[in-house]
């Protein structure tokens, strides 16, 4: 019974992957990383819409006080309402992260070609010189 308890009190302090946190403005995109590695999106409703957005830039940034340290990459999934799946953007995933110092780096820039639905960025190992977090954002012209 002990070793269950004392599992039980460690789970909260386990840092579980997931799909980032999107938050929707006019022209912008704020996707916030659970944690460093996140996991693609797998619902209709997550990720960012992509509704009247021609073009975006992609920063990835680090919170607050901490910087970027130099590692990791971007990968992109796209959402089809129109058959009903996620698939990754090959075109534009992959994108490095590979600022030393400093708390922003432009990532990529992407072409909305046409309806797309949803955008979800997906972050692969962005290291960070403090905690566990990072914020991918999408500034878009109309």
């Amino acid at each position: 019974m002990k070793k269950l308890l004392w599992l039980f009190a460690l789970i909260p302090a386990l840092s579980f992957a997931a799909p980032p946190v999107c938050v929707v403005g006019d022209t912008e995109i704020t996707c916030t990383s659970a944690a460093l590695t996140d996991t693609v999106c797998t619902l209709a409703t997550e990720g960012g819409p992509l509704d009247g957005k021609k073009f975006c830039s992609v920063w990835v940034s680090s919170i607050g006080a901490t910087t970027l340290s130099g590692g990791g990459t971007v990968d992109f999934y796209l959402y089809d309402p129109s058959i009903g799946r996620w698939g990754k953007d090959n075109l534009n995933s992959g994108a490095t992260v590979n600022t030393v110092g400093i708390r922003d780096q432009v990532v990529a820039q992407l072409y909305v070609g046409g309806p797309r639905g949803r955008i979800c960025p997906v972050v692969q190992g962005v290291t960070v010189s403090g905690g566990t977090q990072v914020v991918v954002t999408f500034t878009c012209s109309k």
